[in-house]
């Protein structure tokens, strides 16, 4: 009796674990195909007719070879069966053609079921649908190596496209090639016609670089407005050359923008560097190209220069010099000069322009702006370096404001990077406040060049700072390219009359009649008018007659430290 009841028991059991299993067959996203010991099709599930769109009555009684996409060698299924003879298994991805004809990538198990005696008694194929995975694999592979808006391969991409090119040339000892490509003046055309016709350039410009090249070049987008392309091949300079001239062409052709009613016309600044002489690295000779991109720029428009090993020691001296002023800023080894502002009615002092002079731990004496200014721009450094002449100098202008002197105006000059960086206004906000200084005896100094830079943004930015108080100045006025329009759009109390204008009024060139021209354009604008450069006589004399407002120059002082400035209030020193 115990063992009839056991019996029962097994009989259940296994009648269990079939329906299970029958369920799962039946409900499982996984395809399932079952076969005879003659390789023959004798059932298959749901999942299997909804992968391949093959039905029961389709495939049934059939060799699974039909389902074969042709990607695979006899050599690729010669090596799976014997797999499967072998151990009773094999498993791996493997290409098929679904009923449509579209051919699909799985993960397929082949599993042999064998009898006591070893024979095969039928065969299980277990597979799963990854061509969505394969799609995901291949759409992140895709991001991560091609550009999102021009479609060519991306920094990633290009930095192996190099050094594949590299690893080419050397086994092959021939020279491969790299051209950096910047776009002159894009930023100019980006801020003021909108991004949206921007990118619409950078796609355009894009495919005509792309066009210019051989089959087995390499056309990319390294970033921003800047291309790279890569030569694997190259037999001399002449015909590395012949593509930059091919490019240039291309490139220069002009195009007609949405919205615009005359073409515009774009040109590049291309540097040039080869493997093995100029890098042998793919990075070194990236950075090589890029540096000679530079010194094309510096040329002037649609020019292209060689990389030379002068530009890599004036690369060199750059970098140096930029660590420099980093650690001289830690070092406080920048110091402030100021230089006096003189009302021409009165001919008394009214307020002082903050420069900056950096005592270079490598040099004797100071070292003028002109000299690292350009550097900590390009660098960004110029952000640390302007927080800190705004706060020195605010400081500075208390100091002056509770020793019983007359109320001075201090000019700061600002830069289009500190304008346009997030936070600017809280920081300056912040500086005034733990200073003490009151807002109205603080005035930004703004280059033209530096306000037409983005002029949307920088109106916006412009009014915040004037409703906290500050005053603004338009410095360098007649060297850039705003029309009256724009500068009746930004809220500036003051014009100043550049230098080199001044230096012509004496010097017998059309510096005189610029310089009337600035002053009765600020005067049709209620603007204060001031110029910068008076070193003599008849300088003084003509702006007195233009009514000139304010004049700063040599001829009432130089440039001098803090310390020497409430001496000349007391002195009543007047012009």
């Amino acid at each position: 009796m115990a063992r009839k009841r056991s019996t029962d028991s097994d009989e259940l059991g296994t009648a269990a674990r079939l329906r299970a299993a029958e369920t799962m067959f039946e409900v499982t996203t996984q395809g399932i195909m079952i076969c005879d010991s003659k390789a023959r099709v004798v059932r298959v599930n749901p999942a299997f007719t909804k992968i391949t769109g093959y039905s029961q009555s389709d495939i049934c009684g059939r060799n699974p070879r039909f389902l074969s996409s042709g990607r695979h060698d006899d050599a690729f299924y010669k090596l799976m069966w014997d797999a499967i003879y072998r151990t009773g298994k094999w498993e791996g991805e493997i290409w098929n053609r679904r009923k449509s004809g579209e051919i699909y990538p799985e993960w397929l198990i082949v599993a042999a079921n064998k009898n006591e005696d070893g024979s095969v008694e039928s065969y299980l194929a277990l597979f799963s649908d990854t061509s969505k995975h394969r799609r995901d694999e291949e759409r992140i592979s895709y991001q991560e190596n091609y550009d999102a808006l021009t479609g060519l391969p991306n920094q990633r991409l290009l930095h192996d496209r190099v050094h594949q090119a590299l690893k080419q040339a050397a086994a092959a000892g021939h020279q491969a090639g790299v051209l950096y490509l910047d776009l002159d003046n894009f930023k100019i055309i980006n801020d003021s016609l909108g991004h949206g016709v921007g990118d619409a350039l950078l796609v355009e410009m894009g495919k005509r670089i792309k066009s210019c090249l051989r089959d087995h070049d390499t056309a990319g987008r390294f970033g921003g407005d800047e291309f790279l392309v890569v030569l694997p091949m190259v037999h001399s300079a002449e015909e590395a050359a012949m593509v930059v001239h091919r490019l240039q062409a291309a490139i220069s052709q002009p195009i007609r923008l949405k919205g615009q009613e005359d073409d515009t016309v774009l040109t590049a600044g291309i540097g040039v560097a080869f493997y093995p002489d100029d890098g042998k690295t793919a990075g070194e000779l990236i950075r090589n190209a890029d540096t000679a991109s530079f010194h094309a720029k510096e040329q002037g428009r649609n020019t292209y220069q060689y990389f030379t090993e002068e530009m890599n020691a004036r690369a060199v001296e750059s970098l140096s010099v930029e660590n420099m002023l980093r650690s001289s800023l830690d070092r406080g080894e920048f110091v402030l000069h100021y230089q006096p502002k003189v009302d021409l009615r009165h001919g008394k002092i009214t307020g002082v322009e903050a420069l900056v002079r950096w005592a270079r731990p490598d040099k004797e004496g100071l070292a003028l702006p002109s000299t690292f200014i350009p550097l900590a721009e390009e660098t960004g450094f110029i952000i640390p370096l302007g927080e800190w002449v705004m706060k020195t100098a605010c400081a500075q202008a208390r100091l002056w404001h509770g020793a019983d002197a007359p109320p001075l105006t201090m000019a700061v000059n600002i830069s289009a990077r500190q304008l346009s960086k997030s936070g600017f206004i809280d920081d300056i906000s912040r500086i005034l406040e733990e200073t003490g200084l009151p807002p109205g005896l603080l005035e930004m100094e703004i280059t033209e060049t530096a306000l037409m830079k983005n002029t949307r943004d920088a109106i916006a930015i412009l009014r915040r700072i004037r409703e906290i108080g500050i005053r603004l100045s338009a410095d360098d006025f007649g060297t850039g390219y705003s029309s009256l329009n724009y500068l009746r759009s930004f809220p500036l109390d003051t014009i100043k009359i550049d230098s080199t204008f001044v230096a012509d009024i004496s010097g017998g060139g059309g510096g005189a009649t610029l310089a009337a021209a600035v002053v009765a354009i600020g005067q049709s604008l209620g603007l204060k008018v001031v110029a910068e450069g008076v070193e003599d006589n008849e300088q003084l004399t003509f702006l007195r007659q233009q009514w000139c407002d304010e004049i700063q120059g040599f001829l009432f002082s130089r440039p001098v430290p803090g310390d020497d400035i409430l001496p000349l209030l007391k002195e009543g020193r007047r012009i």
